[in-house]
């Protein structure tokens, strides 16, 4: 809202304008020749916002009804005036204030409006309630006329200069500079003093071409300036008796009458010449610009024309010496464009336009080429996926290989319209594709050789090491009465149990590279692992004079989570090997913890000894796969160079470390480090059942007949009921009619081998549980997991021992194990002489093979395969073996084999002794 202060200054500005104007009265009514008060309402509501015009109205009101009453006028025609001139400022507020179309001089349209409201409607509407007023004192049609033309002169004289200073600054047009500003405002001065300064030439015409001059040098602006000093000037100069509206004969009122004419034709006239000149110069200057535009733009053409026929250079350079083909077709494939490169098919460029590209590709490959080159053409084809290869003839007659890479072209609709495809020679990748493709097969074929290679290995060692192990055994602890012939046992049994541990170390390391070893996070006692480790070394240490102290941290917990056969198994390789090389001295196991988190404890075993050391350039190679380091060692160690690697396999297998420390002379010290978790004592004792002594029902199934009989030669004493099944089938049968508890099973048999019986076995839910050991020769990782696949519990491999047999049984029965004493050389001398005696009846079997059925000779071929190794019989052993490779592999055995098995069996029978190896 407005101030107090400021109504009373607009209060006391109007009463100092009003009192000027009546001065200028020439009839006793006081009406003045020029009214300028409304004009400067007008300007004044146009500064500000529609809220305040009521204040600002009332305010010039009563200052308007104020100065009437001093002047001696009657309240009725002070206040009857002072309405008259209200109307006159509110209509014209209304029409051109709040009309859409803000104040603009610069249109022609706006000043034509400006005109007939403030020229014409305003002051018409404030002189017709003066007339009616004054009708009592003076003619009405005089008071209309003589109040119009001062009311409107006032509009036209005051309102534009006050409205336009008020107006947008783009309403200046020209930015004229300071000395045009002062030329044109020092022609204006000289005019009005040639004009107004004297009264006796009339020079009037001099004015409008001076407002013109003004007008064109300082725009709108400057017109409406210039026509407010002139009309202040020639207000002025008349009222002091100057100017030439004195040589005007009749009068004050002629005169005035004429200065009013003249003002207002300067007013309607030089406004719309200003307007005029300022538009010139506005489209001047849009000429300009638009002529700078062009011409900039002109130059960016050009300049990018200069660009685009560079890139079409590069793109020609590119087409002409790049080695990939370029083709353009459109549907059906036929060609618009083709690419130098095209020469590398024995073509022109030229010759191909028009043609399809299905012409360009082999006979054999042309339909595929010509149904992918349709997809490209149909709306939703991805052109990745049309990304194909096909064969063509190079110009030398050469059949290469190339690969199609095409975009589409769509219109606006988004229809493929045409198709850029890239030809690129990948000869050279397929033929190098198709070595890698061989050498994969190449590597896949030499994999599955050693997978067979190995699997052939362990059948051909362990089958005769069972028999080896399992019956030397049995002799040493029936305690020979003949010394010399007890020492010789010994040697063979401890000579097979040191070739059981290279074969076993020689398929633990195949079992870890193949990532088919996995652990078990079980309670464990870390006191009994560690005694249980010493004393399996005991009287191996006791023998050679050394010292085996264990040493243990208090700190240690009762119980940790871990696999405990996994430590054990690398304990017990460390402390060997110690023993191994140390002559003197002591070999201590040493095992701390220390806190890793709240939960687990960071456990260090240690192994200590006082052997020869390892020098420090060797350390680095003890872990190696078949290394021994024998290069300051009097002789070389038994062994297969494949313990250390094996430890290290299987700790960091835990997540832990091993290291070594050593110093030549000074002993060696091997150690590794585990994150373990504390085990409660409760959940320990939990989760490993108690051995009881207890009898089970088991079941051996082999077809081998001399297996089964060492089995239950191996159980004889233990007063376990064993039965026993030649054949998958039969166990079927077995497991029908009785319930057992395990069963022990082989996994090569005829007929059904025990991979296919175990997998019947799971099929049935009360047999679901069932503990099922896999007795096999064949134990590399693929055939275990093999065995996993299909259902079987563990395995046992073969050749087993008595005390292996029982640890077996024991896991998976829940019984303590048991010893076997009995006779063995009277089981041994039986069952040799019961091979020897089918031996006999293979021979005739097998002689008269083309009158028997097929499966009766590969039973006998994989009998003898399995049996003649247990006695030693090497002749039969490999014959056999090959043949059942043969038939197991689906290859049909040749005349040759079966006569080498026929030659072998006959010197066996001829003579036992001389066949035994």
């Amino acid at each position: 809202m407005l101030t107090m202060v400021r109504l009373l200054a607009l209060f006391g500005a109007c009463m100092v304008l009003l009192w000027l104007s009546l001065k200028l009265s020439t009839e006793t009514e006081r009406i003045a020749a020029i009214w300028p008060l409304n004009a400067i309402v007008l300007a004044l509501l146009h500064r500000q916002s529609p809220s305040r015009w009521p204040a600002i109205l009332a305010t010039v009101f009563l200052a308007s009804a104020t100065a009437s009453l001093t002047r001696g006028m009657s309240a009725y025609l002070a206040f009857g005036f002072a309405f008259a001139n209200q109307v006159e400022i509110v209509v014209c507020a209304r029409l051109l204030l709040m009309a859409p179309e803000s104040v603009r001089f610069d249109s022609g349209r706006w000043q034509i409006r400006f005109f007939l409201v403030a020229a014409l409607l305003g002051p018409l509407c404030s002189a017709f309630i003066a007339s009616l007023m004054l009708a009592h004192a003076r003619p009405m049609q005089d008071a209309l006329i003589a109040w119009f033309l001062g009311d409107s002169l006032g509009m036209l004289l005051f309102a534009p200069a006050l409205l336009i200073f008020g107006a947008a600054p783009d309403m200046l047009y020209r930015q004229s500079t300071r000395a045009q500003k002062l030329i044109a405002s020092l022609g204006l001065g000289l005019a009005l003093m040639l004009v107004f300064a004297q009264n006796s030439f009339p020079l009037l015409f001099i004015i409008p071409p001076a407002l013109a001059w003004a007008s064109f040098n300082l725009g709108l602006r400057g017109a409406a300036v210039g026509i407010l000093a002139t009309a202040m000037v020639a207000i002025v100069a008349t009222m002091n008796g100057l100017g030439p509206v004195q040589l005007v004969q009749g009068g004050s009122g002629s005169q005035f009458y004429l200065l009013q004419a003249f003002l207002a034709f300067i007013a309607l006239t030089t406004l719309p010449i200003a307007a005029a000149l300022g538009q010139s110069a506005i489209n001047l200057a849009e000429t300009r610009a638009a002529n700078e535009a062009l011409k900039s733009a002109r130059q960016t053409a050009e300049e990018a024309q200069q660009a685009a026929l560079k890139y079409a250079q590069r793109y020609r350079d590119l087409a002409e010496y790049a080695t990939d083909i370029v083709l353009r077709y459109g549907p059906g494939g036929v060609i618009s464009y083709a690419s130098p490169a095209i020469r590398i098919l024995g073509v022109e460029p030229d010759d191909v336009i028009g043609t399809r590209v299905a012409d360009l590709v082999l006979e054999e490959d042309r339909n595929s080429a010509q149904i992918t080159i349709d997809a490209l053409f149909q709306p939703s084809t991805d052109p990745q996926a049309a990304r194909k290869e096909f064969r063509a003839r190079a110009g030398d007659g050469e059949v290469i290989w190339l690969e199609g890479n095409p975009n589409i072209i769509r219109d606006p609709n988004g229809t493929p319209k045409e198709v850029v495809c890239l030809y690129r020679d990948v000869t050279a990748r397929r033929a190098m594709e198709a070595d890698l493709d061989r050498a994969r097969v190449a590597a896949e074929k030499a994999a599955a050789a050693k997978a067979e290679f190995l699997a052939n290995m362990s059948h051909e060692l362990r089958t005769p090491l069972n028999s080896i192990v399992g019956f030397s055994q049995l002799l040493r602890d029936g305690r020979l009465a003949d010394p010399r012939q007890q020492r010789y046992v010994d040697v063979i049994a401890d000579s097979s149990l040191g070739l059981l541990s290279v074969v076993n170390d020689v398929l633990d390391y195949s079992s870890l590279e193949a990532g088919a070893v996995k652990l078990e996070q079980r309670p464990f006692s870390i006191l009994k692992l560690a005694n249980q480790s010493i004393e399996s070394f005991r009287i191996a240490a006791e023998a050679k004079g050394l010292a085996l102290p264990l040493k243990l941290d208090e700190s240690l917990a009762d119980r940790y989570l871990g696999d405990e056969g996994r430590i054990r198994q690398v304990l017990l390789n460390l402390l060997s090997n110690a023993l191994k090389f140390t002559q003197s001295g002591t070999v201590t196991l040493s095992i701390t913890a220390s806190e890793s988190t709240s939960a687990q404890d960071r456990l260090t075993f240690a192994v200590i000894d006082t052997g020869p050391g390892v020098p420090k350039h060797q350390l680095g190679a003890l872990f190696d796969r078949f290394e021994q380091l024998d290069g300051y060692l009097n002789d070389r160690s038994a062994g297969s160079g494949l313990g250390l690697a094996i430890a290290k396999f299987l700790v960091e297998l835990m997540q832990g470390e091993i290291t070594v420390s050593s110093e030549v002379g000074q002993g060696s010290c091997f150690q590794f480090a585990l994150d373990l978790e504390r085990a409660a004592l409760d959940a320990a004792t939990e989760s490993a059942p108690p051995s009881v002594d207890r009898r089970l029902r088991l079941l051996v199934v082999d077809d081998v007949e001399l297996n089964r009989e060492l089995v239950l030669a191996m159980l004889a004493t233990s007063q376990h009921q064993v039965q026993t099944a030649s054949n998958g089938v039969e166990a079927l049968e077995r497991l029908q009619q009785s319930h057992f508890d395990l069963v022990l099973m082989d996994v090569r048999m005829p007929v059904m081998d025990g991979l296919s019986a175990t997998r019947a076995i799971r099929l049935n839910p009360k047999l679901r549980e069932l503990p099922v050991i896999a007795m096999t020769a064949q134990a590399l990782p693929e055939q275990i997991r093999e065995c996993e696949r299909a259902g079987m519990s563990d395995y046992l491999p073969k050749p087993m021992t008595v005390d292996a047999l029982n640890a077996m049984i024991g896991k998976w029965g829940g019984v303590s194990g048991g010893e076997s004493e009995f006779d063995e050389r009277e089981v041994l001398e039986r069952l040799r002489n019961r091979f020897l005696a089918r031996c006999a009846r293979e021979l005739d079997l097998l002689r008269s093979r083309h009158s028997q059925s097929a499966e009766a000779v590969h039973d006998a071929v994989h009998r003898l395969a399995g049996s003649a190794r247990l006695f030693g019989f090497a002749g039969v052993s490999a014959a056999a073996m090959r043949l059942d490779q043969r038939i197991g592999a689906a290859e049909e055995p040749e005349e040759a084999d079966y006569e080498a098995l026929i030659v072998a069996l006959k010197a066996l029978i001829e003579d036992p002794s001389d066949a035994a190896s």
